[in-house]
């Protein structure tokens, strides 16, 4: 091979990836879902042209892959709106990294708390749930689901006969839980959690 045709090539693979993602954009993929989902849509491109193109005699040619790959990029790009991967990808990896944080940290509030590694009280999370809370390799605190639709006061005696820990998101689950837990006092608090337990 070439230099040309490895340009060529290389010059392929990005145009179907780049067609790849707008389609895997706007069939609904979000994030990183964005990348993976082209892959397999590039892939099938190519193979699609390398077939077509061997019916004419010319599936060893790379000039004629890469101007198929070239007219179905054009034609994507003219077809579908850019679903804007690189914003996409900031975003989700944004959010990503900040809820790891949160989940490391509850966890560590939580082993932190006098008794924690001795008792099997439940531990109630809202407004979701991170089974890795439970208790490390022993899995002894059942991890519950508080549903917003609970009554504040059941909600409240969860964090006196237990461990409650309130995400703080803009769900509006993460708000009425952090509604029906105001005038009490967490024992720890941090960058998005309220932990609440006995004292």
């Amino acid at each position: 091979m070439t230099v040309a045709q490895h340009v060529a090539f290389a010059l392929a693979v990005a145009a179907l990836g780049g067609a790849g993602m707008r389609l895997a954009g706007h069939l609904g993929a979000r994030g990183l879902e964005l990348v993976v989902a082209a892959a397999p849509l590039g892939a099938a491109a190519a193979v699609l042209w390398a077939l077509g193109l061997g019916l004419l005699d010319l599936g060893g040619s790379t000039v004629a892959l890469a101007a198929g790959a070239g007219l179905t990029w054009m034609a994507i790009r003219l077809a579908l709106p850019d679903p804007a991967p690189r914003r996409q990808l900031a975003d989700w990896w944004a959010q990503t990294s900040s809820r790891t944080r949160v989940r490391v940290l509850a966890l560590d509030a939580l082993r932190a708390q006098p008794g924690y590694d001795e008792d099997e009280r439940p531990v109630a999370m809202g407004p979701c749930t991170y089974a890795l809370v439970g208790g490390g390799d022993r899995l002894h605190h059942p991890v519950v689901l508080v549903p917003a639709s609970e009554p504040c006061a059941d909600i409240r005696a969860r964090a006196r006969v237990g461990w409650l820990v309130v995400f703080r998101t803009v769900d509006p689950e993460s708000r009425v839980l952090q509604t029906c837990m105001k005038g009490t006092r967490p024992v720890a608090r941090s960058e998005g959690y309220n932990l609440y337990g006995p004292r």
